[in-house]
């Protein structure tokens, strides 16, 4: 943990991990993800913890649910299965760019609420007590983000973003399966 958090601390600081049942008695910088307990037994597929996790497993950008999304993530494998637990990247540019130019014009002001206890209720609604779910509360974020230096678009959407900020939610929920299915 000290070697990854000295090699991650050369890009910035770092952020703080989201109070959550998978952390519990962790450092707040790392992220543990794992299917093993502090037992060092294998976690039971029902437990609050597993059902957590599995909600990872759902197509997202990370800290997006946060008002200053993360930067980058950097991953330190520590044991792997021998098939799956692959992390996939996708460029959001090229998502974006994809879009039919009719798209594109209809979100391109656009905000969505991302909300880290929407992305995880859709796994299990009781996975936040009310005072956690208080403390990561909903934050708007574009749909559409520009990069300063050099004016390129990318979309910006994932399982955080819940709806359309003004718009009808479920219809919105739809435009957002859309595009994330696109």
């Amino acid at each position: 943990d000290e070697q990854q958090l000295a090699f991650s601390r050369r890009f910035g600081a770092l952020e703080k991990t989201t109070d959550n049942v998978a952390n519990a008695g962790k450092r707040s910088e790392i992220a543990d993800i794992s299917n093993v307990g502090p037992d060092g037994q294998l976690l039971p597929l029902d437990s609050k913890s597993m059902k957590y996790r599995d909600a990872n497993e759902m197509w997202h950008s990370d800290s997006s649910f946060k008002p200053v999304p993360a930067k980058a993530s950097l991953l330190s494998a520590r044991e792997v299965p021998p098939v799956d637990g692959d992390t996939e990247f996708a460029s959001m540019r090229a998502a974006y760019a994809a879009l039919p130019f009719g798209t594109q014009a209809r979100i391109e002001s656009l905000v969505a609420i991302h909300s880290y206890t929407y992305s995880r209720g859709l796994v299990d609604p009781n996975l936040f007590t009310p005072e956690q779910a208080a403390r990561v509360p909903p934050v708007r974020q574009r749909l559409i983000r520009v990069n300063p230096k050099n004016g390129r678009r990318a979309l910006y959407v994932g399982s955080h973003a819940s709806h359309v900020e003004g718009e009808p939610v479920e219809e919105s929920r739809r435009m957002l399966q859309e595009l994330l299915a696109d």
